[in-house]
């Protein structure tokens, strides 16, 4: 047995979330869809996922998007479910063993999607919290070899944004061929982990 809503329809409700036209009784059946068991599912699980993103909260909704975080099936999916509870909604404190774990890397992860969505949580959260784990996983990560070069760099860049770098900053010199050099990097955040560990 299958859902009753088809891709196309889940694309028509993914626009209405995006513009917030989507009725309530729409985000119901969307909920019930993602309720069920993901194989009988006719529409695409992260277009049904994004959508609760983007119209629902986590008071409403926090314990469905948990279910797919660990979704090793399809790590895009894991990796929106991740960005959803944390970045969207405010929860990257409730979430931080799974930050942690994403960060780090696993085997099923192959494309490092929840990596990276782990990557720019670490980033946003460190820039007003203080949790030195979380930064020297995240440091790691930026000098991992066996990473994906386009995670260092995301990583890299991350470890900018949460020793208080702006966007802008680190996008300008990047373009003018001043980049942020990791060494640099390094040695605020030793200064910001010598700071904030005790002893």
């Amino acid at each position: 047995m299958t859902t009753g809503i088809s891709r196309s329809r889940a694309k028509r409700l993914l626009d209405e979330a995006k513009s917030g036209r989507l009725s309530g009784a729409e985000l119901d059946e969307v909920v019930r869809a993602l309720q069920g068991p993901p194989e009988a599912l006719d529409a695409d699980l992260y277009t049904l996922l994004h959508i609760v993103g983007l119209a629902s909260d986590a008071d409403a909704h926090a314990g469905l998007v948990e279910r797919f975080v660990d979704h090793r099936e399809d790590p895009p999916v894991a990796a929106l479910a991740l960005k959803v509870l944390c970045l969207w909604w405010g929860r990257t404190g409730d979430r931080l063993e799974e930050v942690r774990a994403a960060l780090e890397g696993a085997e099923w992860d192959e494309d490092e999607d929840a990596r990276l969505a782990a990557c720019s949580i670490a980033g946003e959260y460190l820039r007003d919290h203080a949790d030195p784990a979380l930064l020297r996983i995240l440091m790691a990560t930026a000098e991992d070899r066996e990473a994906l070069p386009g995670t260092r760099e995301h990583a890299l860049y991350e470890v900018g944004r949460a020793l208080g770098h702006s966007h802008e900053e680190l996008l300008h010199r990047k373009s003018s061929g001043r980049p942020v050099l990791p060494g640099v990097l390094g040695e605020e955040a030793a200064a910001r982990l010598a700071r904030e560990e005790p002893g």
